[in-house]
């Protein structure tokens, strides 16, 4: 077995990253009402709190950026669209509120 592959849980390291995180997309949104730009969920975290996004583990950082994206999928975080990838990486934007 490969020593070097990363799997994705979501045990987090920090207990309250994620709460952070939501906290974070949301100040985001109300920051930026007319988005026509998109951002990774790591671009929208370092712009309101990059000392929190950069305190995170590497393994909480994907799973910031995969529960939002869940969240995303279930319905349950308003105002953003999906946008283009970055890669591998989803980006989102501001729906206009």
């Amino acid at each position: 077995m490969d020593t070097n592959i990363f799997v994705l849980d979501y045990k987090f390291s920090n207990p309250i990253a994620m709460d952070r995180a939501l906290e974070i997309v949301e100040e985001f949104i109300d920051l930026n009402k007319d988005g026509t730009l998109d951002y990774t969920v790591k671009e929208i975290i370092r712009s309101i709190d990059e000392n929190f996004y950069n305190g995170l583990s590497r393994g909480d950082k994907c799973r910031v950026g995969r529960g939002i994206s869940t969240l995303y999928n279930k319905g349950q975080i308003f105002y953003f669209d999906r946008g283009g990838t970055k890669g591998v990486t989803n980006t989102y934007h501001v729906i206009k509120h």
